[in-house]
């Protein structure tokens, strides 16, 4: 084999190496709207994830009334806020009978260290009758 050939044979292994490298490192993941779990405490909602970067809740015409405890996915202690709603991420509060009946929806989001605050930089949307607290 000649030098050239061998330097060829080199390059296409070192890319071949670096796309398999590439392959395997984590990638971020975008998931649901809010970065965390809910939990439905009280009443009844559907918390609906399937859509990235989306996060749907809805409450039913049967439980017009809900509260929902949110455990955030950054468990970190100390240190800036928690990026709970992160900028380009929707959450969007409906109820069954479109706006016909109000609806009440408590949030409560539990970090892990009580003194970092929690930051909702993306889009919150509701219908008219709907309450967001």
């Amino acid at each position: 084999m000649t030098l050239s050939a061998s330097v060829r044979a080199l390059a296409g292994a070192s890319i071949f190496v670096l796309g398999t490298v590439l392959a395997w490192t984590p990638q971020p993941a975008r998931a649901q709207g809010f970065a965390g779990t809910g939990t439905v405490d009280f009443g009844t909602a559907t918390i609906d994830v399937a859509t990235p970067g989306v996060t749907n809740v809805n409450l039913p015409v049967s439980s017009p009334r809900a509260t929902i405890t949110w455990t955030p996915t950054d468990v970190g202690v100390g240190g800036g806020p928690i990026d709970f709603l992160p900028g380009g991420n929707i959450v969007n509060y409906t109820g069954d009978v479109g706006e016909s009946q109000p609806y009440t929806i408590l949030n409560r989001i539990i970090p892990v260290d009580p003194s970092r605050s929690v930051a909702l930089n993306g889009l919150v949307n509701s219908n008219n009758n709907v309450r967001v607290f």
